[in-house]
């Protein structure tokens, strides 16, 4: 068997030149989209290509430009549904835009562990990206982040990579942010607008911005008291899972009728799939007796039984967002400080598969 393989030489630069019969040079201005190219003669290069085989070496295209037009994403849990689809359309965007789209993800876990974050940061830069694009390094309610776009230090020529962040308000230039705040407010407008009044939430984090939010619209709606938080300390997904949902559910359920929240608040929708799972079990109706509003508006939670209202955002637009300033930094179209904080703002709120959506830009529940 092994007799019959044959190490097929690689076709070059110049071979392509010489079957198109031109410069390598030419060649190069085609490989690398030239203007000044006469449209007979790219012709004629991209066909003998593709007759040879051809590929550019990037590696060696990188060495001589000094750039790998390669952007590097660092993000967490692709288990995640909505990480997961921030990770297509951060592809798409960065591809796109023409550049090489290179991924490192992680686990919570993982996340917060010390050094772990620098260890994926160096393994990235070891590989050459021009920039490298992550979710927020910190949780919302933690001071003190730095400017993402003090640049990293790079290993592989001892310059430097920027670094953009998306995710939370990390208050610094090359940053894209969903306006966490904003989302919150609508849910709590919501709930109180459908004449609920013992509020109540099951978060991560008791001073997080979706809380935040969730209490101010309530409280501009009428609602006197402030909710009530729910939460598992020892949860080890700390930004909540299906199973901390259910467990608070289930603590929920076991209150006194009069006790309970009539509205509650989940901080993602994963969250809420398991509130309203133990709620049911335990025989507490959804929504007569307690109404619950997730966060993101997942696509699979669109057809749960009872329908899960949920605050949406445009993720696509945030992803876009990033990477548009990602590349007009490296393009030299903008100067760091040029670079300009994007919120996001929600869409609105969906209540399901047959509703439509409740607009945040308006008043009217």
């Amino acid at each position: 068997m092994w007799e019959n393989l044959v190490l097929r030489k690689q076709p070059t630069s110049n071979d392509v030149a010489r079957r198109a019969g031109v410069s390598q040079t030419v060649v190069s201005f085609v490989m690398n989209n030239h203007p000044k190219v006469a449209p007979e003669t790219r012709r004629r290069v991209q066909e003998a290509a593709v007759a040879l085989g051809y590929r550019p070496n990037l590696a060696a295209r990188s060495l001589v430009r000094g750039r790998s037009q390669t952007i590097g994403v660092l993000v967490v849990d692709l288990n995640n549904p909505f990480f997961a689809a921030a990770t297509q359309h951060l592809e798409q965007a960065i591809r796109a835009a023409g550049y090489h789209f290179l991924l490192s993800t992680s686990t919570w876990d993982a996340w917060s562990e010390p050094g772990h974050l620098e260890s994926a940061m160096d393994d990235l830069l070891l590989r050459g990206v021009d920039a490298i694009i992550s979710w927020s390094l910190r949780e919302p309610e933690r001071p003190g982040a730095a400017d993402p776009l003090n640049a990293l230090k790079s290993r592989k020529s001892g310059g430097t990579t920027p670094l953009f962040v998306l995710g939370y308000d990390e208050r610094a230039a090359g940053c894209a942010y969903l306006d966490h705040a904003a989302g919150g407010r609508l849910a709590g407008r919501h709930l109180a607008a459908c004449g609920r009044r013992r509020l109540g939430a099951v978060v991560n984090f008791e001073t997080s911005t979706r809380y935040e939010g969730f209490c101010q619209g309530a409280a501009e709606m009428g609602v006197t008291e402030k909710p009530r938080v729910w939460r598992d300390p020892t949860d080890l997904d700390t930004r909540g899972s299906t199973a901390m949902g259910y467990r608070a559910g289930t603590v929920i359920a076991g209150l006194p009728s009069a006790q309970r929240p009539d509205g509650l608040f989940c901080h993602h929708d994963r969250v809420a799939q398991g509130v309203i799972a133990a709620l049911l079990d335990h025989g507490v109706r959804v929504p007569e007796d307690i109404a619950v509003v997730g966060f993101d508006a997942l696509p699979d939670t669109e057809y749960l039984r009872p329908s899960l209202a949920s605050v949406a955002y445009p993720v696509d637009e945030l992803c876009q967002t990033i990477v548009a300033q990602a590349v007009r930094f490296l393009s030299g179209e903008t100067e760091p400080c040029d670079t300009q904080i994007a919120q996001i703002a929600p869409l609105g709120l969906r209540h399901g598969q047959s509703a439509p959506l409740i607009h945040a830009s308006s008043d009217k529940e």
